[in-house]
């Protein structure tokens, strides 16, 4: 018998088929009718083009869905206009059919519903796929990370699997020293030194910081990003709308926000950062180790000072989640010089910027450290 083979865009009708793919992959619970109510949803509250339905596409194979690709509203910057645009989201193929057609099969069926579209990818086949269809590899987006509590990173991490690439009789002598209980010694004497470091680059007193967990107001955000675009050459849109509707940020939820003003005059905000709660399955490079991220940053290139105030609020509410360290990736020289003062340690990155145009109108720089990007872009912050 021959086999049947269709990819598609997600419809109403295939939304049952796509909700048995759901369940074999992430949701035990999803349903045909779930899928429906949530993609209707999704087109109302559009944040780029409202009422528009959000592009997906499946892989049907008789019937059965074993390909899926999605996509996230977004806008993206390129120094002098904004142009819509969207980041690429779900893209799995059920491991019994991997390494064949159908991941090139729904790459190409999204690319004849969007235009300009961004990636932020880890695998290094999935990143070889995107470059075949006309994707750029804009480089590596460095991860930094906030040791909040030293003494218990030292006692459980797993040294050798961070990716330094450290001689194995190291990796060795630092498990032994674990084992001990002198890395933990020597983790609270740098939580020590650290402390001290982040002392002398604090909040600045002209600044001061609202640690509700909830987001400003729309307008507030709308009018920190139209006084901080000017200075960014390259990134994803970050305006009130877009931000709200990217994180639901409240107290106890799962992003929660820090919000910077100027003490002086209007009190107008002056940086924002969102964080995002500890995952409730930890890496399994750092085991028994809590890390949340810094998913979002906004403040203008030229106020740093801003932005380390923000920092020190995201660090503060990481602390309160019960985190004991603090994930921020970025490639923006105005971040990581926030991310320096603030003792944050560099480790490899392992996100690639991936940036497809597909008319060459957008105008978009193809380099990472021209992007204000962080983990929260293209949902980049559910794992590490």
């Amino acid at each position: 018998m021959r086999t049947s083979v269709e990819v598609t865009r997600i419809t109403s009708d295939n939304s049952d088929a796509v909700a048995a793919f759901y369940r074999k992959v992430w949701a035990n619970s999803a349903t045909g009718e779930g899928v429906r109510r949530a993609r209707a949803e999704a087109a109302r509250l559009n944040p780029t083009t409202p009422g528009a339905d959000v592009p997906a596409v499946a892989y049907l194979r008789d019937g059965e869905v074993v390909g899926h690709l999605g996509t996230i509203p977004a806008k993206f910057w390129n120094g002098a206009v904004e142009t819509t645009a969207h980041w690429l989201k779900g893209f799995m193929v059920l491991p019994q059919h991997q390494n064949g057609p159908v991941g090139y099969a729904v790459l190409q069926e999204m690319l004849r519903h969007v235009d300009v579209v961004g990636s932020m990818v880890v695998a290094p086949p999935a990143r070889r796929l995107l470059q075949a269809v006309g994707f750029v590899d804009c480089g590596v987006i460095p991860n930094y990370v906030c040791l909040l509590r030293p003494a218990r990173i030292a006692k459980s991490i797993d040294i050798a699997n961070l990716g330094f690439g450290l001689p194995r009789w190291l990796c060795r002598s630092a498990r032994a020293l674990q084992q001990t209980g002198v890395l933990s010694v020597g983790g609270s004497l740098a939580g020590q030194v650290l402390s001290a470091h982040r002392t002398l680059f604090s909040s600045p007193t002209r600044f001061f910081t609202e640690e509700r967990g909830e987001l400003p107001a729309q307008s507030a955000i709308d009018d920190l990003w139209t006084r901080a675009r000017p200075a960014i050459r390259a990134g994803a849109v970050r305006d009130g709308a877009l931000m709200r509707w990217r994180y639901e940020a409240r107290s106890r939820a799962r992003y929660e926000a820090v919000a910077v003003r100027e003490r002086a005059g209007r009190r107008r905000l002056a940086a924002v950062a969102v964080v995002r709660r500890c995952g409730d399955s930890p890496d399994e490079r750092l085991p028994g180790i809590r890390v949340a991220t810094v998913a979002d940053i906004l403040f203008a290139p030229d106020q740093t000072d801003a932005g380390l105030a923000a920092l020190t609020g995201a660090e503060r509410i990481a602390l309160s989640m019960g985190a004991d360290a603090l994930l921020c990736s970025s490639a923006h020289p105005a971040i990581t010089s926030v991310l320096r003062r603030r003792a944050y340690l560099r480790l490899p990155g392992n996100v690639h910027l991936m940036i497809r145009d597909k008319h060459k109108n957008a105008g978009l720089p193809l380099t990472a450290e021209t992007w204000w990007l962080t983990r929260g872009d293209g949902s980049a912050d559910e794992a590490f």
